[in-house]
């Protein structure tokens, strides 16, 4: 894949694949993927996913195959990812900050003849089949035919989850490109506790660093009455985010306030 450009400017490519021909126990298995990172560490996530999560799976494969189905070992697998993200990050122990990053993940798994896939996010997976030659008089074109669903707030169903789930989200729709946003509004946090102080300046402006930031917009204002923590003797923000899907891998934020979830369909 190619890095897109904003002002002319190429951005960093956050795109990460998984290709392996021979997988898995006895290698009878394929395994195929895509991460599409997003936020200012967008790619360390894609990336850290493309290189655990063929190891997880296949140890998975090997160990419960036999009490398993692969939509339930695959499952697993992504809930495995997101949990060891979050441990090594509680422990500080990643070399990045999933705060207000993350990735999409769409893989698929072919065993024999069938093939498995298993997705979150707007990344898609899509199987180009060839029509008899009854139904088209142009031979040979495949037609495409979509084998993931797009979990974003234009979906129904995750848009009813999200505001069941949550009460600090707000659904944004814009009518120009027909896109829709997860606006969601943070407690009250002390600067001195914020959860990614490297993202603020001194003066609660949004930094440069977020307003490039294609997924997630970080807005920080002081309280309007000027008020101080009583535990620190500090001023009070409050954060706004906004997220472009609604099921990702990493998030911690998005997760934790907004209802985003790690499950994959």
């Amino acid at each position: 894949t190619q890095a897109g450009t904003s002002k002319g400017k190429s951005k960093t490519n956050q795109d990460s694949v998984i290709c392996i021909n021979e997988f898995g126990p006895s290698s009878v298995f394929q395994l195929y993927g895509v991460c599409d990172g997003h936020g200012p560490n967008g790619n360390d996530i894609s990336r850290f996913v493309t290189d655990n999560l063929p190891t997880v799976l296949h140890d998975l494969l090997t160990q419960q195959l036999r009490t398993l189905s692969i939509q339930q070992i695959l499952k697993k697998t992504f809930e495995s990812i997101e949990r060891r993200m979050q441990d090594l990050a509680t422990q500080r122990a990643l070399p990045f900050d999933i705060n207000y990053s993350g990735t999409t993940a769409t893989i698929g798994l072919f065993a024999g003849d069938a093939l498995y896939v298993a997705n979150i996010g707007d990344s898609r997976t899509v199987l180009g089949q060839t029509p008899p030659s009854t139904v088209t008089k142009k031979k040979h074109i495949p037609v495409a035919i979509a084998l993931s669903v797009d979990h974003d707030p234009k979906n129904s169903t995750e848009q009813s989850r999200i505001l069941n789930k949550s009460k600090s989200v707000t659904i944004v729709h814009d009518d120009e490109d027909e896109s829709a946003r997860i606006e969601i509004e943070l407690p009250v946090l002390n600067e001195a506790n914020s959860a990614a102080p490297e993202h603020t300046t001194e003066n609660g402006k949004i930094s440069s660093a977020t307003t490039s930031n294609p997924f997630l917009a970080m807005a920080q204002k002081q309280n309007a009455n000027g008020a101080e923590s009583e535990a620190t003797n500090g001023p009070s923000f409050v954060r706004r985010i906004s997220a472009s899907v609604s099921r990702s891998l990493g998030d911690r934020m998005a997760h934790q306030y907004g209802g985003l979830i790690s499950e994959p369909e």
